[in-house]
C-alpha cells in the first residue's frame, strides 16, 4: 500500500508540475535524480548487434570485430527513439568497426562527411546518439589515451655496466667487448615489440708511425633464438707525424641498432669487435678498449 501511495504522488507530481524529482521534493528540471545513474552494462568478445537494452557495452575480444547499430527510428512518432545513447569502449588491443544499418550513416560534423562505419582503436571510447532524421547517428565523443595504440610507447629501459678499465683488442681475431652485455625481456601481449640497441665506446691506439686503420662492430644474441648480426657498424682512426708527437690516437663510437623481428622471450646481446684495415709505416704498439656504456631501450605498441 506504501508504494501505491508513493507512485500516486511522483505522478501527481509529474502531471501537476511537469517535473519529477527523485530523491528531492523540489525538482527543477523535467526529471531530477539527487543521486547515481545506472544503465546497463554489458561486455562482448564477438560482433554483436545493440538493442533498446543495451546502454554501456564494453568490446573484450582478441580479434577484430563488428558491432552494429539497429536501424535508426523514424523522426518521430510511437516507435521513435531519438536521443537514445550507446556508450562503447574498446577494450582489447584490435582495432572493431561501429557499423550502422544497411542505408543509414554515422554524422560526424566537422567538415568530415557521413560515413556508414567507424573504427574504434584498442582503447578508445565512442558516445553514440540517434539523431532526429530517422536515418543517422551523431558521433558525439572520441576519447583517446595518453598513449595511442598506433605510435610506440617505451617500455623498458635496460643499463649495462659502465667499464673503465683497458682491454687489449687483438687483431685479426673477433673478440666480445668487456661490458657490452645486455639482457633484455622481450614482452608478450603486444602487436609489434622493437627494441633498440646501443653502445657508446671509446679507446686509443699506440703506434709509432704514420697509419690509419677501421674497427668493425658486430651483435652476437643468445636466449629465445641465437644469431649473430654483422657489421653493424665501422669507426676509423688515424695517425699523422706532422706536428704530432704523442704515439696515440684516441676514437670514439656509438654503435646502434634496431631489431623489431623478435618473439616474445628473454635475450642476450653482446657486442663484438675486430680490428681491420690498418697500414702503418713503423708499428702498433696496442689498441684498447678503454670504456662501454650499454643501453637498450623497448618499444611496444
Amino acid at each position: 500500500m506504501k508504494n501505491l501511495f508513493t507512485i500516486a504522488g511522483i505522478l501527481f507530481s509529474f502531471f501537476s508540475f511537469g517535473q519529477v524529482g527523485i530523491n528531492t521534493s523540489t525538482p527543477t528540471s523535467t526529471l531530477e535524480i539527487s543521486g547515481s545513474l545506472e544503465g546497463q552494462y554489458r561486455k562482448t568478445t564477438t560482433s554483436t548487434t545493440l538493442t533498446d537494452k543495451d546502454y554501456y557495452l564494453t568490446y573484450e575480444g582478441t580479434a577484430q570485430a563488428t558491432l552494429t547499430l539497429p536501424s535508426a527510428s523514424p523522426a518521430s512518432g510511437p516507435t521513435s527513439f531519438a536521443g537514445r545513447i550507446y556508450k562503447i569502449k574498446n577494450l582489447s588491443t584490435y582495432p572493431i568497426v561501429i557499423q550502422a544499418a544497411s542505408g543509414q550513416n554515422l554524422r560526424f560534423g566537422g567538415g568530415t562527411a557521413n560515413n556508414s562505419n567507424f573504427t574504434l582503436n584498442g582503447g578508445e571510447f565512442v558516445s553514440i546518439t540517434a539523431n532526429d532524421t530517422g536515418n543517422t547517428w551523431n558521433l558525439d565523443f572520441l576519447g583517446v589515451p595518453t598513449a595511442p595504440n598506433n605510435g610506440w610507447k617505451l617500455n623498458n629501459t635496460v643499463l649495462g655496466s659502465i667499464i673503465n678499465v683497458a682491454q687489449s683488442i687483438t687483431t685479426p681475431s673477433q673478440i666480445q667487448v668487456d661490458g657490452g652485455q645486455l639482457a633484455v625481456t622481450v614482452p608478450s601481449g603486444y602487436n609489434q615489440v622493437m627494441i633498440i640497441l646501443r653502445w657508446d665506446v671509446w679507446g686509443d691506439v699506440n703506434t709509432t708511425g704514420t697509419g690509419y686503420g677501421s674497427l668493425r662492430f658486430h651483435i652476437s644474441q643468445t636466449g629465445t633464438s641465437s644469431r649473430t648480426i654483422s657489421s653493424i657498424m665501422m669507426t676509423s682512426w688515424a695517425r699523422s707525424l706532422s706536428g704530432n708527437t704523442s704515439p696515440y690516437v684516441r676514437f670514439s663510437a656509438p654503435v646502434a641498432y634496431t631489431i623489431s623481428d623478435l618473439t616474445p622471450g628473454t635475450y642476450n646481446f653482446n657486442l663484438l669487435v675486430n680490428r681491420e684495415g690498418e697500414n702503418s709505416t713503423a708499428s702498433i704498439n696496442s689498441l684498447q678498449m678503454w670504456g662501454v656504456q650499454a643501453k637498450a631501450e623497448i618499444y611496444v605498441k
